[in-house]
């Protein structure tokens, strides 16, 4: 996950090493979504964001930003 850039590793002087995400959440979960969408079900052009609507880890900010990422405009 390092190499790829998903994580960055924190090393503390002592202590356990701490891994930070460099990817936002809605980030990660447009390009997961995009991914499965095209492969999958094999959509081509915007992803509806309904699916999203009533996510208990997503704000409305998320979903705003997740709503552009996917090209569907404000949800």
């Amino acid at each position: 996950m390092e190499d790829k850039g998903f994580v960055a590793l924190d090393k503390p002087a002592r202590g356990a090493a701490l891994y930070r995400a460099t990817v936002s959440k809605t980030m990660t979960l447009a390009n997961m979504t995009k991914d499965f969408s095209s492969r999958v079900l094999e959509l081509n052009g915007p992803v509806p964001t309904t699916l999203f609507t009533n996510s208990k880890i997503l704000t409305d900010e998320d979903l705003n930003e997740l709503a552009g990422l996917l090209g569907r405009g404000q949800v």
